[in-house]
């Protein structure tokens, strides 16, 4: 749901969340809901103080229940490794801001109201947000470090898998707990909240992938330079396997060998590319290269 705009800034609230709401109101806990909500509107604005800072537009922050889903407009086309520092903020400044609380208390004995669960309000949001999940600010983290080696499409699969697994576990931990008697709807939406989230994380992975390529060439065009990766393939791989090998912020000369492992032609990941687009992602290696298709 859609609540307005902050300097151009689209600012949505997730059904979850309206859901806890209302849940919390129904159960009497509407105060101390309120107190954990603005602990995670603090760890969000956090984070798009850090995108800012580190250059970067926020176009939409979708809020959840444990944190949110922003869209940074260039993250990965330009300096793919920064999510990994915007990510870190949220939970920096939750344990930051808990260390400032319990310290200003413990030498002046001065407490603001509903301190106690604010701190532990924030306390939790850390150590759950680390958690190498997506959405999670600890699965951005994982996808960041994994994007160094694989393709950011692969890793953003790999991150979305936890993400689906965390959010499975704990919608099955929900349920049995509610078998006991002890079951919390809390743990349910949060485990929904995050299954629902990482499917959709894992279903615009290959949009993102192509996303990063795209704004690696305009990057490529508008710098005239970038590094290099060399990549050495078989001719008869297809160029769907081969590109999911690219990994952000390279520039990929891929060698082909032929099935003696000799050496017989040297493509440039922009030749891969387009080949991929008008001929699809099973067509093999040897059909693009000049004289040998």
């Amino acid at each position: 749901m859609r609540i307005g705009w902050i300097r151009g800034c689209e600012i949505r609230l997730h059904p979850m969340l309206m859901a806890l709401i209302v849940l919390a109101a129904w159960a009497g806990q509407l105060p101390l809901f309120l107190v954990a909500f603005g602990s995670v509107l603090y760890h969000e604005l956090c984070h798009v103080l850090a995108a800012v800072l580190c250059g970067y537009s926020v176009t939409r922050i979708e809020v959840l229940p444990f944190g949110s889903v922003a869209q940074i407009q260039g993250l990965f086309e330009e300096r793919p490794q920064s999510e990994m520092l915007i990510a870190l903020a949220g939970p920096a400044a939750n344990v930051l801001m808990v260390m400032i609380l319990t310290t200003l208390q413990h030498y002046t004995g001065l407490a603001l109201p509903y301190q106690e669960p604010f701190v532990a309000a924030n306390l939790q949001l850390a150590v759950f947000n680390l958690l190498p999940l997506l959405p999670m600010d600890g699965g951005r983290i994982l996808r960041s470090a994994l994007a160094r080696c694989i393709s950011l499409g692969k890793a953003t699969r790999l991150a979305a898998d936890l993400g689906i697994l965390g959010g499975t576990a704990l919608c099955v931990a929900a349920a049995a707990g509610w078998l006991r008697g002890s079951g919390r709807a809390v743990t349910i939406l949060l485990g929904l909240t995050v299954l629902l989230t990482a499917l959709r994380e894992r279903r615009n992975a290959s949009w993102l992938w192509l996303r990063e390529l795209t704004g690696k060439k305009q990057k490529l065009l508008s710098e005239e330079t970038m590094a290099v990766r060399q990549i050495v393939a078989r001719w008869d791989m297809p160029l769907g396997q081969l590109a999911m090998r690219f990994i952000p912020h390279r520039y990929h000369l891929i060698t082909v060998l032929n099935e003696k492992c000799d050496p017989i032609a040297t493509l440039g990941e922009n030749e891969v590319m387009e080949a991929l687009m008008k001929k699809g992602a099973n067509t093999r290696i040897c059909a693009i290269i000049p004289g040998k298709g």
